[in-house]
């Protein structure tokens, strides 16, 4: 479930437009049904975390070129 939301969030450039309903919408899932689904909210909080841990990396990087 993770790995689905983190490709999914590269895949709809959320970095760029932080919009989570167009991930959501590309799974074809709602924010209700995240919300009501545990495994899937886990899933997505992870994959949330693991993404702004990449960007920190990738602006860190950035900033020293």
């Amino acid at each position: 479930i993770k790995s689905m939301f983190a490709y999914e969030l590269a895949n709809n450039e959320y970095r760029y437009t932080e919009n989570l309903k167009a991930t959501l919408d590309s799974v074809g899932l709602s924010y209700e049904q995240i919300e009501n689904n545990a495994a899937l909210k886990n899933g997505l909080n992870l994959a949330l975390k693991r993404y702004e841990y990449w960007l920190k990396g990738l602006n860190i990087y950035e900033s020293i070129k």
